[in-house]
């Protein structure tokens, strides 16, 4: 099973209670045998969407999640739309969102946000990414920001040809 498992010690190198983590997480006792380990795990999520932990349950469309980023390496935004049902949230969230994870450092990976779009996305966008850009704003700066946002975005996304990647 696919499993990314990282210290981030960037910020603790000089902390000898962070090396003494990683050293007791690299000799912990594996002797717990791999079958009751995975006794748990029901690959079969119903018809919730599958997320970025379960990406190692998650097959069939790794090919779309590839050509999603590659197109998001030539451009900032992609939209990805289809029937309710069809795995759009799937494919972006245990197939996408794990590729750079798997390709780069932890360092370069992305902050990634989820939303609807609801009868405004252009706000609901906005509403998803205002606390990554500046969580420090008040409610009231914040649902103006907000609202700021979305009119922009919806101007930007007017102005422009929307790009296509079939499934």
């Amino acid at each position: 099973m696919f499993l990314n498992t990282w210290i981030d010690l960037r910020d603790r190198v000089e902390d000898p209670d962070a090396l003494d983590a990683m050293l007791r997480a690299l000799q912990a006792d594996r002797t717990v045998k791999t079958s009751e380990n995975l006794s748990y795990i029901c690959p079969y999520l119903a018809l919730n969407a599958f997320k970025e932990e379960h990406a190692a349950l998650f097959f069939g469309r790794e090919e779309f999640a590839e050509r999603l980023l590659k197109k998001l390496s030539n451009q900032n935004f992609i939209a990805v739309i289809g029937s309710s049902g069809s795995g759009k949230s799937s494919v972006v969230q245990a197939g996408l969102v794990p590729l750079p994870r798997r390709q780069r450092t932890p360092a370069k990976t992305w902050d990634v946000v989820g939303f609807t779009p609801g009868n405004r996305p252009f706000h609901r966008l906005a509403n998803a990414l205002t606390p990554l850009l500046d969580p420090d704003l008040s409610e009231y700066q914040r649902q103006r920001q907000i609202e700021e946002f979305g009119t922009d975005f919806a101007r930007y996304f007017a102005a422009s040809e929307p790009s296509k990647v079939d499934a």
